[in-house]
């Protein structure tokens, strides 16, 4: 029987509720401590909810409260429990993504689109400005590249909000959460100077990675005319030489 048919006790479990999101949030507690508070305080959400999904505000709040080393998989595993209908919850997470990213909640919107990555869901456009306005806040940005990463693994890289987000911020190639065979079709599909350069400082003296043929099919005229004027800005300075030598090697491939 749900906690809700009874009113005797939905006040009361409320209360709790609320107290075990007080403990998962208290920082003077042991991350293990805090998460086995959000993770009852989850379970008894899930109890005074009518739908078989977590309401927004509720998957909010324990993605604020979890901002702990293992919170992720946690919230990952939780999410993952709450129903077989995927689509549904899929689209209440998204509900909850934006409800943090409309109230400020940056580091949370970050952590439920990554928990989202890891149940190889999102596999849709969705805006870029989540993304954008994330990383002006350093508790946030320091999530996404890792959220990037678990994404392009499970759906690629030819989405529109990754080429606006990686087009607006090519400083996000040179995190080593993303790996170069992530990173070089990420510049192919959205490429610009400073992206070019700051993949070269990180891969100086090596051969470009190897990206699918059918990305440069796309966006190779764009991305050899960046590359270019790329080496032409980068004359006399530690990157010039491994740009010219990548150059080299998409000219001789066409």
């Amino acid at each position: 029987m749900r906690l809700l048919a009874d009113t005797r006790f939905s006040e009361a479990a409320k209360d709790v509720f609320h107290h075990l999101l007080h403990l998962s949030h208290c920082r003077s507690l042991e991350p293990e401590d805090r998460i086995r508070a959000a993770r009852l305080a989850f379970h008894l959400a899930r109890e005074l909810e009518p739908s078989p999904f977590p309401s927004d505000w509720v998957m909010v709040a324990i993605a604020e409260a979890i901002d702990v080393p293992d919170g992720i998989p946690w919230l990952t595993r939780a999410l993952a429990t709450v129903s077989p209908d995927r689509i549904g919850l899929e689209a209440r997470l998204l509900r909850g993504v934006e409800a943090a990213h409309n109230t400020g909640r940056h580091a949370v919107a970050i952590r439920l689109l990554h928990a989202g990555a890891r149940l190889r869901m999102l596999d849709r456009e969705f805006p870029a400005e989540v993304i954008l306005t994330a990383l002006e806040d350093k508790s946030a940005a320091r999530n996404v590249p890792a959220f990037l990463c678990r994404f392009i693994r499970f759906h690629g890289t030819e989405r529109d909000w990754l080429r606006e987000v990686v087009a607006a911020r090519p400083s996000l190639l040179e995190s080593e959460a993303i790996p170069p065979e992530f990173a070089a079709p990420l510049l192919i599909g959205a490429p610009t100077v400073a992206g070019w350069r700051t993949l070269a400082k990180r891969l100086v003296g090596r051969d470009f990675p190897f990206v699918d043929r059918r990305l440069l099919e796309t966006h190779g005229e764009q991305a050899i005319r960046a590359l270019n004027e790329a080496v032409d800005q980068s004359d006399g300075q530690p990157d010039h030489a491994t740009l010219a030598a990548w150059l080299m090697e998409f000219t001789q491939e066409e």
